[in-house]
């Protein structure tokens, strides 16, 4: 659904999954991942699983304004320090 030198984005009616290179040298905890969530109580679940599953804090979950009016993310490390955030637009 989107590409460019710096992202790609996967979805069928709109993008679900982002892959973002964020400016750094490969090594653990380079990229970032980027779901969608069908809501806040997606983001928060999701939020909840993945800490409790061995991921740690990088952002909970919460408005994000910087992004947009209705952008409401939270953000993990995963245990080789991949960002994954998970976002819900509702």
């Amino acid at each position: 659904m989107f590409e460019s030198e710096h992202a790609i984005a996967y979805g069928v009616n709109g993008p679900v999954v982002w892959i973002v290179v964020r400016g750094l040298e490969p090594a653990a905890g380079y990229g970032h991942l980027a779901l969608h969530g069908s809501g806040k109580a997606a983001v928060d679940a999701a939020y909840a699983a993945g800490l409790s599953h061995g991921g740690t804090d990088d952002g909970p979950p919460g408005r994000r304004p910087q992004y947009g009016r209705r952008y409401y993310a939270a953000y993990l490390r995963d245990p080789d320090r991949l960002r994954v955030e998970v976002v819900s637009r509702r």
